[in-house]
């Protein structure tokens, strides 16, 4: 009589399990989108820089008539980072979703790894939407090209190790129901995703110098370089000494003002 129960109860459990795989697979099927493929990719320490031209600006003084010039040097502002440069899978026809791929990073020596835009815990699901000033998802999409590029700036030292995974996303606009008013619903925006497994790991190690050294065409936003910071306190030398000596001998309330354009 034991063994019969405790037969009973195993059927029991399988039971459920089964039924609660049949209950889990109809929630990923139901966007009837099949799973993306694991992305192939290549990895390159790059350089992307950005040189602005060497200016001079003039100031003319309204109480003394003196011109004061300011020459600007040419400066470079390099962008170190890696290019994760990912072959374009054929995505199935005639279905209304967007490729959209994912990234996440380790120490090459840990365990821990970093997701660069999404860590998703399922492989299919759906993600309501609060913030749509940005879209439905900050992932970046596939190109039209036969390859897509993404750019992973690098704060890592040369020596450095670095590990990359990427995912391929399947992702549709959706919706959610939020909220039961009477005999309606409210409905919510969302992001449904469908993801590939992870790709096997590559690795990338950090150089003193760059594989490739790219011009950018057009300014990234750079922190404020200390040359700058210094370039604009001399530039304001003259003014300094003409604002004194104009306290001592006369008495006009204004001061100069002296802004070298930037």
């Amino acid at each position: 009589m034991g063994s019969l129960s405790k037969g009973l109860s195993l059927l029991l459990v399988l039971g459920l399990a089964a039924s609660s795989l049949i209950i889990a697979k109809p929630a990923c099927a139901q966007s009837g989108l099949p799973y993306p493929s694991v992305p192939q990719f290549t990895l390159k320490y790059v350089d992307y820089f950005y040189e602005t031209p060497p200016t001079t600006t003039s100031t003319t003084n309204p109480y003394n008539g003196k011109t004061y010039t300011s020459n600007w040097p040419s400066q470079r502002f390099d962008y170190l980072g890696v290019d994760i440069t990912i072959q374009n899978q054929p995505v199935p026809p005639n279905l209304n979703f967007t490729l959209y791929y994912n990234v996440r990073t380790k120490g090459h020596f840990g365990e821990d790894w970093t997701y660069s835009y999404d860590d998703f815990e399922t492989h299919c699901g759906i993600i309501p939407v609060y913030n749509l000033e940005y879209g439905y998802t900050d992932l970046p999409p596939a190109s039209s090209s036969q390859t897509t590029v993404i750019y992973s700036p690098s704060h890592y030292s040369p020596g450095d190790q670095v590990d990359f995974q990427v995912q391929a996303v399947y992702g549709y606009e959706t919706e959610v129901h939020s909220a039961e008013y009477g005999h309606w619903w409210e409905y919510d925006p969302a992001f449904g995703y469908q993801t590939s497994d992870w790709s096997p790991t590559q690795t990338v190690k950090i150089t003193e110098s760059p594989a490739s050294t790219i011009q950018s065409q057009t300014p990234v936003t750079p922190e404020f370089s200390w040359l700058l910071v210094l370039l604009l306190l001399l530039s304001l030398i003259p003014a300094v000494g003409a604002f004194r000596l104009r306290k001592c001998g006369h008495t006009q309330r204004d001061a100069v003002r002296v802004k070298p354009a930037i």
